[in-house]
């Protein structure tokens, strides 16, 4: 699913964003570092949601704005 969602990022930033964003990468302004710092931390917050998920109680992940969908449970219940 995530080169789906990188494929469709790719196509719509140019319309969004324009193409500000890629003119950074190729000039250097924005180097692997950042680009890689900036994954780990979306990496890292997944994982705290899915702690999260594990072990809150139905008020807790109220507040945190967290779905908890597990079997019998939808979202659109």
């Amino acid at each position: 699913m995530h080169p789906v969602c990188a494929i469709i990022n790719l196509l719509v930033i140019p319309f969004t964003e324009g193409l500000e964003p890629f003119y950074a990468i190729a000039t250097g302004q924005i180097g692997w570092g950042v680009l890689i710092s900036n994954a780990l931390v979306a990496f890292l917050l997944n994982v705290a949601a899915v702690f999260l998920v594990g072990s809150g109680s139905g008020l807790v992940l109220t507040l945190a704005g967290v779905f908890k969908v597990g079997p019998g449970n939808t979202l659109n219940s």
